[in-house]
């Protein structure tokens, strides 16, 4: 039998010199993949032998085949589903039962191209070789976006390929240990036949439909999958990823994003729809035209007193409370309490209402994924100017793309702030927030009136910290405050409120001033979640229903004030979907028909959210009781196009754009290829031969080529960014050198990138974030230190013991995880002197290894302090980035310094401020080595010091931006 399948071999020499070209083709990705882990490299090794010898062996026997179905569909479908997630997390959090959805996700793929080529060799290796595309697109959108994708992604594919080229397309080694496993599995599937009668093709796809259409009901049709309630966490979409995996974070999205079609829908009704409303609306008499529009959402502003009955020292909100020349108040009712702000974000832009949809879904999320109606594009059609404004980052609940959908002209977020930053309790202040909308407003194009839309952030969660607490609580209910508990959480609340109002009365004594006319409204998105032991006294003796108890947790204030005479209309309370038409009729401004229909329908229900609809009788209702009347069927009916379908712009936008030409020439190049391969017979693509041999091949090179051009073309850390922040950064509260993971996200916020370390090692061994063991960092009590004596603790009293009582300390592996979840991070070392290098950072690497953390050791920069430890330091490890700092043992000769950096490839030297001066910069100015300093914290020093030649600096607190236009 050898000698048969030698003879074989023999008499088909194309099929040898194709299976030794896959052999040398994964023997080169194997080097690639391997990072030093014998293991790792051992499997790459069998992997490939086995692929070379899966594509030589003969066809197998039925009595072959069936076993090892079973053992591929066994092991196969796991695999993948690990394959796909390990290189962009270390899948700890995967929620019970992912898994099993997945796995059968996995094998119903297989099924569905069973059902329609009858072939288990095509259905196998084609089924591996989509899910090795979808791991590719889905590893590119998580290094590019820091997400996965979604399904508003494939309607954006257009634009995706024409910025194809502005990209590094590498593969850190775990991606490409993946793509071997990959294209192992293409190639096994692909060989995999199983020869089957008639009837039995029949039974086996009976079956298959039957498993496929049982997947699809359990997941999208029941609320519960195998009884368990699974998470999308929509605030962190990415983070979405790490409890679901991609694959079925996918299909959560999808199904969230469903949208009823209503009965007896056309757009025949539509129209008469409209023209009703045209007909009995009625405009308001104008007294001015075409003011300049600010329209505030300001994050949990609430007035607490909607609650019940509640007594301070002073006036929280006083300001707001007397606002009455030239200004309406009154309640906007939202659907969201204590966080989801993109919600009432999208009622007060849109004028649609979540009560009409899902009481899960978020829509800028999962269902703004087009050209949409909005206030902005309302405007914009009337010449406005359009800017929205977040002072966060642009991603945050997806608003960079959704305000592009919704018409703005420019978005503003924390990245491009053009005013110095002011923080109250770790976020951008209300106060600094508005200086920008000054300068923004200053700054505008006087030529065309101008709308601006800001989101602020002051008041987010977490009330606590360094807020002054100059207002007490005296009552709360029928309670004295000192009675109902701890109030702590409600105190600090009311006083951020009065930090708001003093901001807001600023804000409002500048337009006072301003010539032009300027419409401005505010308006809270939620109220905050406070303690049980508030919400007891608060509603005690008020003889409220719990459905009225809970209304009044989604009453929030809103504010419309103009800095000429006018003459409006009282709007009383209403929900925040009638914004935007409120607005259009305040500014003296032409309605669209769906506005019109909107201030009709507020006059029948002044009142529509997910958590209770008001008539105009006052009478408390949900909205499945008016489902089916009339006014609510037709707002559907609107709701439907308005969400749904792309506004008539857009489709003539798509009809111009030749995507019809360009589907035309690639199917004509696509028979090209076809015809050039004369080789190609439909009775082997039927077998799978050369459908898998070519994906392979193709795949192969495809990643090769990428690969080898990442390493020749990816741009060094030092080249993208000129500050490293030193010890993770200065904290909101201005503490330095903690190493913090409160310092990292909010100097993440600030925008930097490279985060220089300290790094210490535990008595009991563990390497964690600290300078050194003498600073006391408000953590001597906690380790039982002495003025006179201090001493390495342990792992546990380290993490059990706050920096200064309220910063998180970190070891690193919990550095190791944020730089995971976070892979536009770099890490700068310093491991200070030590006479043990080896073991130091031997330590070091096997943190990352025994964590599953490999793969960001290439992101890690490892200082060097003296020549000797360039050597003891690449013993242990092939770290891909070092820098030499001069600080341990000061300025050499220039020769020296140049000989050691070029012999070992160092790119960047480091060196105190202090010490650049023109000798340093004259022995380096024909070198290419590249010059940071430390520690610069003053902008003009900082500023001087780039002019005169450095690369960048080490700070503690001075953000990439302030040097980007060096």
């Amino acid at each position: 039998m050898f000698r048969q399948i030698i003879g074989k071999i023999k008499s088909n020499p194309l099929r040898l010199a194709f299976s030794g070209a896959v052999v040398v083709l994964l023997g080169v990705l194997t080097i690639f993949a391997w990072d030093g882990i014998t293991k790792r490299l051992l499997i790459c090794v069998g992997l490939t032998v086995l692929s070379g010898l899966a594509l030589l062996a003969p066809r197998l026997p039925n009595r072959i085949s069936l076993p090892l179905l079973a053992v591929y569909l066994y092991y196969v479908p796991l695999k993948i589903f690990q394959r796909m997630e390990l290189p962009m997390h270390d899948m700890s959090r995967i929620m019970d039962g992912v898994t099993e959805l997945t796995i059968a996700f996995i094998i119903c793929a297989y099924l569905v191209i069973f059902l329609f080529t009858q072939s288990s060799a095509v259905a196998l290796g084609a089924g591996s070789a989509f899910f090795l595309v979808l791991f590719l697109v889905e590893y590119y959108i998580w290094k590019f976006r820091g997400d996965f994708l979604m399904p508003n992604d494939l309607g954006a594919a257009g634009t995706a390929i024409s910025v194809m080229g502005n990209y590094n397309y590498g593969l850190s080694p775990e991606a490409l240990y993946s793509v071997i496993y990959f294209l192992f599995f293409i190639i096994l599937g692909s060989r995999i036949r199983i020869k089957m009668s008639r009837w039995v093709h029949v039974g086996v796809s009976v079956l298959a439909a039957l498993l496929i259409g049982g997947w699809y009901y359990t997941v999208m049709d029941l609320p519960n999958p195998l009884g368990k309630e699974f998470v999308v966490n929509y605030w962190n979409i990415g983070d979405t990823r790490n409890l679901n995996g991609a694959c079925m974070s996918y299909f959560w999205l999808l199904k969230d994003r469903k949208v009823d079609v209503p009965e007896s829908y056309s757009e025949k009704a539509l129209a008469v729809i409209a023209q009703a409303a045209a007909a009995d609306y009625e405009m308001p008499g104008k007294t001015q035209q075409g003011p300049d529009i600010i329209m505030i959402m300001n994050e949990a502003w609430s007035d607490l007193r909607v609650l019940g009955n509640l007594e301070t020292t002073q006036a929280y909100m006083p300001f707001a409370d007397q606002i009455s020349e030239n200004a309406l108040r009154g309640n906007l009712y939202v659907s969201i309490l204590g966080g989801l702000t993109a919600n009432s974000e999208f009622e007060g832009l849109t004028g649609n209402s979540l009560s009409l949809l899902s009481p899960t879904v978020i829509p800028y999320q999962n269902q703004v994924q087009h050209d949409m109606p909005s206030l902005a594009r309302v405007l914009k059609a009337q010449g406005y100017e359009t800017m929205a404004m977040h002072p966060s980052g642009e991603y945050t609940w997806n608003r960079k793309r959704v305000y592009t959908y919704f018409g703005f002209d420019t978005f503003i977020h924390q990245g491009v702030w053009e005013v110095p930053y002011e923080y109250v309790k770790g976020f951008i202040s209300d106060a600094c927030n508005y200086r920008e909308i000054v300068h923004r407003y200053e700054t505008r194009n006087r030529d065309a009136p101008f709308f601006l839309f800001d989101v602020t952030i002051q008041n987010h969660g977490g009330y606590y910290g360094e807020v002054p607490l100059d207002i007490d609580l005296v009552r709360v209910g029928e309670t004295a405050a000192e009675e109902a508990g701890n109030l702590y959480d409600v105190q600090t609340y009311l006083n951020l409120i009065k930090i708001s109002d003093d901001a807001f009365r600023e804000l409002v004594s500048y337009f006072e001033q301003v010539e032009d006319p300027v419409l401005l409204c505010m308006f809270g998105d939620h109220q905050p979640i406070l303690g049980d032991n508030f919400y007891e006294a608060v509603f005690s003796g008020q003889n409220l229903s719990e459905h009225e108890k809970n209304l009044r947790k989604y009453i929030v204030p809103y504010v419309i004030w103009a800095n000429y005479e006018v003459d409006w209309k009282e709007y009383g309370d209403m929900s925040a979907n009638y914004l935007p038409a409120v607005m259009m009729e305040c500014a003296g401004l032409p309605l669209p028909p769906f506005y019109q229909y909107l201030m009709e329908l507020k006059e029948e229900y002044p009142v529509l959210t997910r958590r209770g609809c008001l008539g105009r009788d006052g009478q408390l209702a949900d909205i499945a009781d008016l489902w089916d009347e009339e006014p609510i069927y037709q707002y559907r009916m609107l709701q439907y196009i308005n969400s749904t379908k792309r506004i008539i712009w857009k489709r003539s936008l798509w009809k111009q754009s030749g995507m019809r030409d360009k589907a035309k020439v690639g199917t004509l190049c696509l028979r090209r290829i076809i015809n050039r391969n004369r080789n190609l017979r439909k009775g082997d693509i039927m077998k799978g031969k050369t459908v898998c041999g070519v994906v392979v091949a193709y795949v192969l090179l495809a990643v090769m080529m990428g690969t080898l051009h990442s390493r020749s073309q990816a741009i060094p850390w030092y080249e993208k960014y000129a500050v490293v922040c030193h010890a993770l950064g200065r904290t909101a509260e201005g503490d330095a050198a903690t190493n913090s993971r409160e310092a990292f996200v909010y100097n993440y916020m600030q925008g930097q990138r490279v985060f220089e370390a300290d790094l210490q090692i535990t008595s009991d061994g563990v390497m964690v974030l600290r300078h050194d063991w003498y600073q006391e960092l408000g953590q001597a009590e906690a380790f039982g230190w002495t003025e006179q004596e201090r001493w390495a603790v342990t792992e546990q009293e380290f993490l059990n013991a706050p920096v200064y009582g309220k910063y998180t300390p970190l070891t690193l592996a919990d550095w190791f995880a944020i730089m995971k979840k976070y892979p536009d991070i770099y890490m700068v070392t310093d491991t200070k002197y030590s006479d043990q290098v080896e073991e130091q950072f031997r330590l070091f690497v096997d943190t990352a290894i025994d964590n599953g953390y490999e793969d960001v050791l290439s992101r890690v920069v490892v200082q060097i302090y003296y020549k000797e430890m360039y050597d003891e330091v690449t013993a242990v490890y092939p770290f891909g980035n070092l820098i030499w700092t001069l600080y341990y043992i000061g300025y050499p000769d220039s020769r020296q310094i140049l000989e050691f950096m070029e012999q070992k490839e160092i790119p960047v030297l480091v060196m105190p401020s202090s010490w650049w001066d023109g000798q340093k910069r004259s022995d380096l100015e024909n070198s290419d080595i590249k010059v940071y300093v430390h520690t610069v914290d003053d902008e003009e020093e900082a500023r001087q010091r780039m002019e005169e030649g450095v690369r960048g600096i080490y700070s503690d607190d001075i953000p990439p931006y302030i040097l980007q236009n060096r």
